[in-house]
Parts: structure tokens; C-alpha cells; sequence
């Protein structure tokens, strides 16, 4: 999953295959396979020579940098909604971006 955000993070104004593989830190074989799968999931968008990341490509980033403040693997726990989230031992009232 990390490197699946790390490229749709590098895909959120738009970035071609290159500078995707340069930021995933993988071969242009490899990547292949992540690009399509972000794609047919709908998390991502070609339009050669770009890749962007869309609508549902920046939830999944908003939700994946949630999880990893929850787990302590980011300074700010930012939460998505107003109550109390359990599994978040850091959660307040939550702020919704």
C-alpha cells in the first residue's frame, strides 16, 4: 500500500511514467502492474503521456495518511469525522478537511 501512495501521491498534479518510477523507486516492468491496478480501481487516471491521481485516488491518500498518523507513524492525528475513532488511540474530535 505505500508504494501505491507514495505513487499516487507523485500522480496528484499530474506525472508521467518516468517520474513515477523515479518516486516508487521501481523498474518500469514493475510499476506496470501497480499503474494498472491503481487504474482499474479507479484511483488513478492515464491520459498518455499523464498520470493523475482522481477523486477516489485522494480519499484513499487522506485515509491512508489517517491510518499511518493512527498507528504513530506520523506526528498529527487528524480525524475524519466527529466522534471519538477507538482504534486511534491519539483521536480527539475529528476535523474534517
Amino acid at each position: 500500500m505505500e508504494i501505491c501512495a507514495d505513487l499516487l501521491h507523485a500522480a496528484e498534479g499530474g506525472a508521467r511514467k518516468t517520474q513515477l518510477v523515479y518516486r516508487a523507486n521501481l523498474n518500469f516492468s514493475i510499476i506496470g502492474r501497480y499503474l494498472s491496478v491503481l487504474t482499474k480501481n479507479g484511483l488513478l487516471d492515464a491520459d498518455p503521456p499523464l498520470y493523475v491521481a482522481t477523486e477516489k485516488g485522494k480519499e484513499f491518500l487522506r485515509l491512508f495518511d489517517l491510518m499511518l498518523s493512527c498507528m504513530g507513524m506520523k506526528k498529527d492525528c487528524q480525524l475524519l469525522v466527529g466522534n471519538r475513532v477507538p482504534w486511534c488511540p491519539d483521536s480527539q474530535r475529528v476535523v474534517v478537511p
